[in-house]
């Protein structure tokens, strides 16, 4: 999936050279990096530079607070060649490296995972609710931090650079992939059957802007066959069951999620959200599942696997209508985000504050969503 998101960017843009407005900070830039041993991304900034994408991105770095994955030299190697020659694509790729706000705060609390909105937005990788860019999701175990999502990539010492903070990374960054591809990476092969299954799904997906996807796992959709099998000949029923997996209008990541929120799903019924000493769990109707992982993105949306099938019958057109409306009018305030996503939320809540050895906060962040999904043996219907 990594090399196939790679060529994509590679394919999906040509080269297009500009004058360099930039020339004084990239020069100052390119020297602090080549200092510091990373010559590999000095001299791609320096290249990102003959693009109209790549300039934005270097001439915003020095309005206000920054935080940059920076690949270290070997990471480069992994880059195929189509695209590290290709400058807008690789002017892509550096833009889901650089994240606005303070990711290193003391007051940035978290029991987790830490999610931050990139710099990442072109409608040709990104489609999340709003026009918002794509978010990158990293936690610390054990004094190591790891970016999720992504081939072994891990975080080494941070260093400051004026108003930067550079985070020395293993690895480059890739995109989130389509719903199809991140369901075949993560083995979650009883909702993949259901998106191949289903004529013109994959497609339908492919054009959907937001939606968070609570999939169960396979165990947990082999232990609910017998309820599934039971109303397969009752179309209504299965479409709630379908639709009560799914929050219509944002993507909602863990953090908020674990907040407690409550939410209307694409069929209409209150979804809670809740968490305790034994873990995260979340109801619809009185059908309830532990999530099991959370924070699987795709170039969409966002998917939790739970445990459980959310077996629950229930549906109210009006409300999830209503719902819906409310979420997609909500996605389109435009608004600036900056650091850790949730953050304030979860520094109110949480007893204590944790960095990791190479400085960084350590969080646990989401919102709210739609897509009808049907997990089982059924179809899935967008609403």
């Amino acid at each position: 999936m990594r090399t196939a998101v790679l060529a994509s960017l590679a394919l999906g843009f040509v080269p297009t050279v500009y004058s360099a407005v930039n020339d004084t900070y990239v020069a100052a830039l390119s020297k602090a990096l080549s200092s510091a041993g990373l010559t590999q991304l000095a001299a791609v900034a320096a290249k990102v530079n003959s693009t109209t994408l790549g300039q934005e991105l270097l001439a915003a770095l020095p309005t206000g607070q920054f935080a940059v994955f920076a690949p270290n030299d070997d990471a480069f190697k992994g880059v195929p060649a189509n695209v590290s020659s290709n400058v807008t694509a690789l002017a892509e790729i550096l833009s889901y490296h650089i994240l606005p706000g303070n990711f290193a705060a003391a007051a940035a609390m978290s029991p987790s995972v830490t999610i931050g909105r990139t710099m990442l937005n072109d409608s040709s990788l990104v489609m999340l609710e709003g026009g918002k860019s794509q978010v990158l999701v990293w936690t610390s175990t054990n004094g190591t931090t790891s970016v999720l999502g992504q081939s072994n990539i891990t975080v080494g010492e941070s260093m400051p650079y004026e108003n930067l903070t550079l985070h020395v990374i293993t690895g480059v960054l890739v995109p989130p992939a389509p719903l199809v591809d991140v369901l075949t990476s993560n083995n979650l092969t009883a909702a993949l059957g259901v998106v191949g299954s289903v004529s013109g799904l994959p497609q339908t997906l492919a054009s959907t802007h937001g939606y968070t996807l609570f999939a169960p796992t396979d165990a947990a959709v082999m232990a609910s066959q017998d309820t599934l099998k039971s109303i397969m000949s009752n179309q209504t029923l299965l479409l709630s069951v379908l639709q009560n997996h799914v929050i219509n209008g944002t993507s909602a990541y863990s953090p908020i999620l674990m907040q407690g929120h409550n939410y209307t799903t694409a069929a209409g019924e209150p979804l809670t959200t809740t968490f305790n000493s034994s873990g995260a769990y979340v109801m619809s109707g009185t059908a309830m599942a532990k999530i099991v992982r959370t924070d699987i993105l795709a170039s969409n949306g966002v998917v939790h696997v739970i445990d459980a099938v959310l077996a629950d019958l229930e549906s109210n057109a009006g409300a999830a209508s209503s719902a819906y409306m409310s979420a997609s009018s909500a996605a389109t305030v435009a608004s600036t985000q900056t650091g850790p996503l949730g953050a304030s939320a979860i520094a109110t809540a949480a007893s204590s504050g944790k960095k990791n050895s190479a400085g960084m906060a350590v969080h646990f962040q989401p919102a709210a969503l739609v897509l009808a999904l049907a997990v089982g043996f059924g179809a899935v219907v967008l609403v």
